[in-house]
């Protein structure tokens, strides 16, 4: 009877290891927003959000931080912004929106989530979708809480 209980509490064990890392974003995941010059004062930064919740923000003009800072997301934070994010269908997404005006940043988004690795770049007009997209991943990197990583 001890052996069947021990087998019993091993499986349930095992099990519940095993559900708690389905619900896990893998650590090779990662979203990436780049935000490129214009002729005025837009934005230039890449952040970077990997599987393990680590954000990277380079900042280099027209920015409150300027220079390399790193921010820690919680792992349920990593795990809403991902499954989020994987709700939209990248797939669906051209490559590039491109126009004529040579005035307009690019916001370039780069995502690796399971099977989807999908880059796209937007200047010209696009689905409202990528807004969105842009809006959630700004408003992270305009947050409080970054670390600066430059060197003294």
């Amino acid at each position: 009877m001890i052996r069947l209980s021990t087998l019993l509490l091993g499986l349930v064990l095992l099990t519940g290891s095993a559900c708690k890392k389905r619900n896990q974003v893998p650590e090779s995941a990662s979203i990436q927003l780049t935000k490129t010059a214009c002729f005025g004062t837009c934005p230039i930064y890449q952040m970077t959000i990997t599987g393990n919740g680590l954000a990277t923000f380079d900042g280099e003009r027209f920015t409150d931080k300027i220079g390399s800072f790193t921010k820690q997301l919680t792992a349920e934070e990593t795990k809403v912004l991902f499954k989020q994010l994987a709700t939209y269908d990248w797939n669906s997404f051209e490559d590039t929106y491109p126009t004529q005006v040579t005035d307009l940043p690019s916001v370039i988004f780069q995502f690796n989530y399971k099977d989807v690795k999908k880059k796209v770049s937007v200047r010209g007009e696009h689905p409202s979708t990528l807004d969105v997209i842009n809006n959630m991943l700004s408003n992270i990197a305009e947050s409080d809480g970054w670390t600066s990583s430059n060197s003294k």
